[in-house]
């Protein structure tokens, strides 16, 4: 498996927090589902191996776009490769779900990219970057695409400041957050859905079960998560993880390490601050 990351440089810094590249061969047996997560962001995703397929609550499959945008969701979604892989993904900051356009009508959805760009467009974004010399290459293919439809203004500063008070697992209410930003909490809550697409409640639950998650790779028990956390106990820690990731954190337990992707995409060891992706 060829794995590759990207930290991009301005002024695309302050919508992207990242790019990653991955390839990996077929290996001839059925690859087995990989659980997404939720992360609090959008991405955008360049696929040029084989088809990803979404493997539905009720067993049906269909095909992922190959140029796709993910809008910011409170569900786990659960995908299968179905023979050699090679994507460029582009994870965004939380801020910048609605860099294409609005971001509430991306929120749990998985769309082709196309149909907001323009399918030539699109498939010529996706030529480039398969017939790349490199991995860097394919890249850079991305980032000039990227910086076609840089907005014209910088992030709000309002919701750059709650999404970072937000991450934190113990940080404040709502509505004191609106106080401290001068806001409303009407019409914070409005500002900030706007930009990320879901409710700031249902940002600061998803952080939250990201640093419980990230905790448990430091290798604390369950119940320590919960109290580290901020959860009432461990049965309501295992009540959001449920809601959030359709596993309860035994399963997760099982789990982790089983996913390919998760050697690159959710690195352990103390202090990790990247979010588990992939279960």
């Amino acid at each position: 498996m060829a794995y590759g990351a990207w930290q991009p440089g301005a002024p695309l810094a302050s919508w992207v927090e990242s790019i990653w590249i991955q390839e990996s061969p077929a290996t001839g047996e059925p690859c087995e589902p990989t659980r997404l997560l939720p992360t609090g962001r959008a991405d955008l995703v360049v696929s040029y191996g084989d088809p990803f397929v979404e493997v539905c609550d009720d067993g049906h499959e269909r095909t992922c776009p190959r140029f796709a945008l993910t809008g910011v969701s409170a569900r786990a979604s659960t995908l299968r490769a179905t023979g050699r892989t090679g994507l460029v993904l582009v994870q965004f900051h939380p801020w910048a779900a609605a860099y294409f356009g609005s971001a509430k009508a991306l929120t749990g959805l998985r769309v082709d990219a196309g149909a907001v760009v323009g399918d030539g467009r699109a498939r010529e974004v996706i030529e480039r970057v398969a017939t790349a010399a490199t991995t860097a290459g394919r890249a850079r293919v991305v980032e000039r695409f990227l910086l076609e439809r840089l907005p014209k203004t910088e992030p709000d500063r309002r919701v750059v400041a709650a999404v970072q008070r937000l991450r934190h697992p113990r940080g404040p209410s709502v509505a004191t957050l609106a106080g401290e930003l001068g806001m409303s909490r009407r019409h914070f809550a409005r500002v900030v859905s706007g930009e990320l697409g879901v409710a700031p409640k249902t940002f600061a639950r998803i952080q939250r079960l990201q640093a419980a998650l990230r905790a448990r790779r430091d290798s604390e028990s369950w119940g320590d998560v919960a109290a580290t956390c901020g959860y009432s106990d461990q049965a309501h820690l295992t009540k959001e993880c449920v809601r959030l990731t359709g596993f309860t954190p035994t399963v997760i337990d099982r789990r982790v390490g089983r996913a390919p992707l998760q050697e690159h995409f959710n690195p352990g060891g103390r202090g990790g601050s990247r979010d588990t992706v992939y279960v």
